[in-house]
């Protein structure tokens, strides 16, 4: 397993910003803080899935983009459409 992965996997396991969520909002969270993505509202961002994201998370085969939501306490919430 490549280790970017397992890092994303562990970090939604520990407490924190991505806690409970699936493995791949960290990723998108950190594509996001680099530029990538449209901003909805101030808390929204969506970000297109590739072929490329699909090759490392399979489970979002199927699905168009990767919805971000940041509360007011940071924490980071996902969702995919």
């Amino acid at each position: 397993m490549d280790k970017k992965i397992k890092h994303y996997e562990e970090i939604v396991k520990q407490p924190g910003k991505f806690e409970g969520q699936p493995r791949f909002i960290p990723y998108f969270y950190n594509l996001m803080l680099g530029g990538e993505g449209t901003t909805a509202t101030e808390l929204v961002t969506e970000i297109e899935i590739t072929s490329e994201d699909v090759k490392l998370f399979p489970e979002l085969k199927g699905y168009d983009k990767v919805v971000l939501y940041v509360d007011n306490d940071r924490f980071v919430y996902g969702d995919v459409e």
